[in-house]
């Protein structure tokens, strides 16, 4: 059971995040008292894209808005995951999943609303397009938190009176600062038959370390190694 519980808590998260666009604020670095070395410095305020597999793609030939559209079609999968653990496994455990899973929704739509609502002060030369992605990412993760509690008739609230936490949120993203380049590389392009296999191999490696980075810095999840 345990390996099952952890198997549903890796794929359903490794959802949550699959497209998305995101940034580290510049306010993070005093409000967590974080260093500005070199590292640190040049991931700030700079928006960053998560495409399906894994990598950061750049944002110079990608429509934000468009890309984010498919964040929804993860998110509905979810919904049909947990379903199926229902099916097939005892109710304590899928109490278990859906308290843990509720969590993780909550924790990312607050995480998406601040991200929405400070990018324009943040971002001074972001794009209508890259507001949009942004706002579009916040109404999908405020729609599939609604879906999610109405399917499962689970109400989760990790945060009293709907007051919450900026600094207890913007934490979970302090292990990301120093490490974010080194973490996730961008997309490989491919120019010929030959190299097939080789960005076959690099892709599936990359987007496992990048799932598994998330997952352990941001959720504590703890991975299934093989």
């Amino acid at each position: 059971m345990k390996g099952k519980l952890e198997q549903i808590l890796h794929d359903t998260t490794v959802n949550l995040f699959k497209v998305s666009i995101f940034y580290i604020p510049e306010s993070l670095l005093e409000l967590m008292n974080i260093q500005k070395t070199k590292d640190v410095v040049k991931d700030i305020n700079k928006l960053v894209l998560i495409d399906k597999d894994g990598f950061t793609i750049d944002l110079e030939d990608t429509k934000a808005g468009m890309f984010i559209l498919s964040k929804k079609r993860f998110l509905d999968e979810n919904i049909i995951l947990l379903y199926d653990f229902k099916e097939n496994n005892s109710k304590g455990g899928f109490e278990y999943v859906l308290e843990k899973y509720g969590e993780m929704v909550n924790s990312l739509l607050y995480l998406s609303e601040w991200l929405n609502s400070h990018v324009q002060d943040d971002m001074l030369n972001i794009t209508t397009d890259q507001k949009t992605a942004f706002n579009l990412q916040h109404q999908f993760f405020l729609s599939h938190k609604h879906e999610f509690e109405k399917k499962f008739s689970k109400k989760s609230q990790i945060f009293p009176n709907s007051k919450l936490n900026t600094k207890t949120i913007l934490s979970n993203l302090k292990p990301i600062v120093p490490k974010l380049n080194k973490q996730f590389v961008q997309k490989p392009i491919s120019k010929g038959l030959d190299r097939r296999e080789h960005i076959k191999k690099l892709k599936a490696d990359t987007r496992a370390k990048a799932e598994n980075y998330l997952l352990e810095t941001v959720f504590g999840v703890n991975i299934i190694k093989n």
